[in-house]
């Protein structure tokens, strides 16, 4: 029986790697390990010595290996016969053994890993999953391995693995490999080595700092240069051609190599400190957002994570790993795979670069030894790879789970070039993940947040743990943090206190640093006693060293030294948004500042701030003049950020009852460009004490949540204009003074429904189909004489990022045959599909969301049908139109028409203009519409679109798939392009 075993492992095992043109490599190496290893077994009757398989091709599916190798896919399916009546042999043959109770735990294990893995590989696998399930169904198996199931990560999953043949995956996370540049890091941290080597040469201004400036200016325009034309001398392909991609990374190598070289054989990063390098690494590379956090889950996990980087130091990676809890202090318990700088007997660098991983070939071998040293654990699994550029596609695609983050075009030219599909991580469920069969895929995740939610998954199968998601709410993954340095109320009404109410009504985490206590209540402040700024900064530096922060947001800062130190706090710790509220004044009209106060802002922390929010009286202080009008007004913002910051709010609360207020309050937000009037209603209410504090607080939760500025704007004032008005039947009840308190609460019980419905579909999920966003039309299909379902198919393998059906004459019975057949389309590509205007169709074929314009039925209605998975997407036309989206639930805007379309002729045309002007009042993802087309959809990308919705351009098109390509690649070029 054993002997019978051995030999359909072996066949099955030659069989697939015959599909890989990998024969002669087999007979010479993995057959013959695999013959020594189980006659080792059968003898001794004992857990074997692990083969060590270089590369890990017996648990890479074939179609991956393909890809690289020469695009041998036909093989595969021409071996597929073969391959089947193999694996069911080598299935009954297992369970025959199995059950009479030998070796389980021995064959058990190696069945998972090479027979398993093997027949995931096979195209229409479902058979093979089935003997896999007799397997799992065996006492003797049961006992050996214990590896629980997956459940749904989301109901109503739109990721391509919902409808594509596959095998239940059960297999845990084994181990997890990341690059570290833009990948973990929010920029490219070489830049900062360079600027190291420039700071260590001597004090600013000195000659050798500058001729050092000079010499790495030198370095980084030779690389820009040399890399421009080698890109045009090597363009990707516009198909998929992976026997061309082996020769492009075949050249990319030494091009890499060569710039490595430039950098290393005049040893430009010479002189940097080991001290310096290690503390910069600490307080000046910021992670992206969630990074940090999903790391030190997997160590709390116990799943191995390995490093690989082209990065010129691998103390810097260590250093900044640990200095964000992913490396422990006692020692390193990341692997970290990369070049190094070489140091001199006084612990400098001397420039030059020990070569250990500079190219994307040299992150293929490492991954292919990694994936080799896991298999040797004797432990089922699957391999993840996180990666940004083309760089990290070869090692990235012999990853179980391959995942892209970031912007890059050229890694998703690569990836194309490779035979792959990149799709959406968002809604994809982790049961599916590793078990997929068909056309390779590439995870695209909109951040860390989805990566970091998915390894929990995995991760939570590797220790036993029940993934299933739960009906009780759960805090989001990455909590937007807010620290408030500000001075304390000890009537509760203003300051810190406003400041952590407003935090929490809005979804984010508030932290303090308290600059100065107030004896005050409604009817004054009776003293003030400052903080020391030492403890103040103690304060601020544990908050920051172990928290962290998204936003700083300052309030009363009562002395020079206090603002001092929050600007050194800020350029320390590399904070990157600050909202600065220059209390200088209570409510009561009691000063909380010393007069020196407002020129340290003035010229310490203004040039630090994202925005500031003086009112008027605040306004006059700072500028020495008065100010009586909202053209006043206006003035008063453009000389205020001609003083740093990058956005001035001047708050007209003040001048209530002027002309020009006409009834209502209006606010002036000035970008260093246009100056925007944002007006407001009038809430008759003595209950007001707070506000301003409340409003700036409430704009930093905004930006720790990652709206734009101007949208983080108008939510906070719609928030504060809800709570006065909500707090205005308090009268006396809290206090018969002046300072009347607000009831910061009132909009909490809105937020948390917000929030809750918001873990369910994001709007930065929903961004990632918006790229090219193709909306069928029956006149199309008619001129063209192409059925409905054909145009979506065309479409969709084109690169159509998301379909809307949209059908305004047909019957309900002929929408929903047609609806069906397009959704069938859709998810065999992972591509959502959108239902225009028609709930009942949408809700009847399970599509994965509505589409409604403002004359359609309520966004509210339909988001309470729709329930809160579903994807919801509302035209306008205007900002108020798209705050009122969001507010009604809306997880996209489609704003327009940009031009004219025959296809809408009802349609108002906006311009680009009006697209720019909705986009930056929002922070809901929008996608332009109306007329856009190949000629103009990187100019709607330039406003500030997400995506752009086409008709005609794909629909009517002689080659739809080729329009639809076209457009994706202008898109993400234009995407890329606004992120430099």
């Amino acid at each position: 029986m054993v002997a019978a075993w051995q030999g359909a492992l072996t066949r099955a095992c030659r069989i697939q790697l015959a599909a890989d043109r990998a024969t002669d490599y087999v007979r010479r190496r993995v057959a013959p390990m695999l013959r020594g290893h189980f006659s080792g077994v059968c003898s001794a009757q004992r857990t074997p010595r692990a083969a060590h398989v270089d590369g890990g091709s017996l648990r890479t599916r074939s179609a991956r290996v393909c890809a690289l190798r020469g695009g041998a896919f036909a093989a595969t399916q021409r071996a597929h016969g073969a391959q089947s009546r193999a694996h069911a042999d080598l299935g009954a043959r297992f369970h025959a053994f199995s059950a009479s109770g030998g070796q389980s735990r021995t064959l058990a294990t190696h069945a998972l890993r090479h027979g398993g893995c093997l027949s995931r590989a096979v195209s229409g696998s479902n058979r093979h999953a089935c003997n896999l399930r007799e397997m799992s169904q065996s006492r003797s198996f049961n006992a050996a391995v214990s590896l629980p199931r997956i459940k749904y990560w989301r109901a109503g999953s739109v990721g391509a693995g919902a409808s594509m043949a596959t095998a239940p995956c059960a297999l845990p996370l084994q181990t997890v490999v990341v690059d570290f540049d833009e990948t973990l890091t929010e920029t490219d941290t070489t830049f900062l080595l360079g600027q190291l080597a420039a700071e260590s040469a001597g004090p600013a201004g000195s000659s050798e700092r500058a001729r050092r400036e000079q010499e790495w200016a030198a370095a980084v325009d030779n690389y820009s240069a040399k890399y421009a034309e080698w890109s045009r001398n090597h363009p990707f392909p516009s198909a998929a051609e992976p026997g061309w991609l082996q020769s492009w990374y075949a050249a990319a190598d030494t091009f890499d190599k060569s710039m490595v070289a430039a950098v290393s054989e005049p040893r430009v990063l010479r002189g940097i400190p080991a001290e310096v390098l290690r503390t910069a690494a600490a307080d000046r590379v910021q992670l992206r957002p969630g990074a940090a956090a999903a790391l030190r889950a997997l160590a709390r996990a116990g799943v191995p994570l390995s490093v690989l980087s082209v990065n010129f130091s691998s103390e810097m990676i260590c250093a900044c790993l640990r200095a964000n809890g992913v490396v422990s202090e006692a020692g390193r318990k990341v692997a970290i795979f990369a070049n190094d700088l070489a140091v001199d007997d006084a612990g400098a660098t001397t420039g030059e670069v020990a070569m250990r991983c500079n190219s994307g070939s040299d992150k293929r071998v490492r991954m292919r030894a990694l994936l080799a040293a896991a298999a040797a654990q004797c432990a089922p699994g699957l391999s993840a790879y996180v990666g940004d550029s083309a760089g990290d596609v070869p090692a990235m695609l012999l990853a179980d789970v391959p995942i892209l983050v970031g912007q890059s075009g050229s890694a998703r030219k690569a990836i194309a070039a490779a035979g792959a599909r990149l799709v959406p991580l968002s809604g994809t469920d982790p049961s599916q993940i590793g078990g997929r069969t068909g056309p390779l895929v590439v995870y695209e995740a909109a951040g860390w947040d989805e990566i970091g939610a998915l390894f929990e998954a995995l991760a939570g199968a590797r220790s036993g743990e029940d993934t299933a998601s739960s009906a009780a709410p759960r805090a989001p993954r990455n909590m937007p943090r807010v620290l408030s340095i500000a001075g304390s109320d000890s009537g509760g009404g203003a300051g810190i206190q406003a400041d952590l109410k407003a935090c929490e009504a809005l979804g984010a985490f508030g932290m303090t640093a308290i600059t100065a206590v107030t004896a005050q209540n409604t009817r004054g402040v009776h003293g003030v006693v400052s903080v020391d700024s030492g403890f103040l900064e103690l304060q601020i530096d544990s908050c920051l060293g172990d928290i962290g922060a998204d936003v700083i947001k300052t309030g009363m800062l009562p002395t020079p030294e206090a603002v001092r130190a929050v600007a050194a706090a800020v350029d320390k710790h590399g904070v990157r948004n600050v909202v600065v509220d220059p209390v200088l004044v209570a409510t009561s009209g009691d000063a909380l500042a010393e007069s020196d106060s407002a020129h340290a802002m003035r010229e310490e922390l203004f040039p630090r701030a994202t925005i500031i929010t003086p009112n008027v009286p605040e306004a006059e202080a700072l500028l020495g003049r008065k100010i009586a009008t909202v053209d006043d007004m206006r003035m008063a913002a453009r000389d205020l950020h001609a003083m740093g910051p990058r956005w001035v709010l001047v708050k007209g609360g003040h001048l209530v009852g002027s002309e020009d207020m006409s009834g209502g309050v209006v606010d002036v937000l000035f970008d260093g460009v246009d100056a925007r009037d944002l007006e407001g209603s009038l809430v008759a209410s003595d209950n007001t004490h707070g506000t301003g504090c409340t409003l700036a607080s409430s704009i930093a939760a905004g930006l720790a949540r990652g709206m734009p500025v101007e949208a983080a704007v108008r939510a906070a004032k719609q928030y504060i204009q809800e709570t006065i008005a909500a707090s205005a039947g308090l009268g006396t009840s809290l206090g018969d003074g002046v300072q009347r308190p607000l009831l910061h609460g009132s909009a909490l019980r809105a937020s948390r429904r917000v929030a809750s419905r918001r873990a369910g579909a994001s709007a930065a999920a929903a961004a990632q189909y918006l790229k090219v966003y193709g909306v069928t039309d029956p006149g199309c299909d008619e001129r063209t004489g192409r059925g409905t379902e054909e145009q979506v198919r065309r479409a969709v393998e084109g690169g159509a990022t998301i379909i809307q059906l949209r059908e305004k004459e047909a019957g309900g019975g002929d929408f929903v045959r047609q609806a069906r057949a397009a959704l069938a389309v859709c998810r065999a590509h992972g591509v959502p599909l959108i239902i225009n205007d028609r709930v009942d169709v949408a809700l009847a074929v399970g599509a994965d969301g509505v589409h409604v314009g403002q004359s359609d039925m309520p966004a509210r209605d339909v988001r309470a049908l729709i329930g809160p998975d579903r994807i919801l997407g509302v035209s306008c036309k205007s900002p108020p139109e798209a705050h009122a989206a969001e507010a009604d639930g809306a997880d996209y805007i489609g704003v327009g028409a940009v031009t004219g379309t025959p296809t809408k002729k009802d349609s108002n045309l906006i311009g680009m203009g009006g697209l720019k002007e909705v986009c930056r009042s929002t922070c809901l993802p929008v996608v332009a519409i109306g007329g856009v087309d190949a000629g103009n959809a990187a100019e709607c990308i330039a406003a500030g679109a997400q995506g752009v919705a086409v008709v005609r351009a794909i629909f009517e098109a002689a080659d739809p798939a080729a329009a639809a390509r076209e457009l994706l690649e202008i898109v993400e070029g234009a995407l890329e392009q606004q992120l430099r």
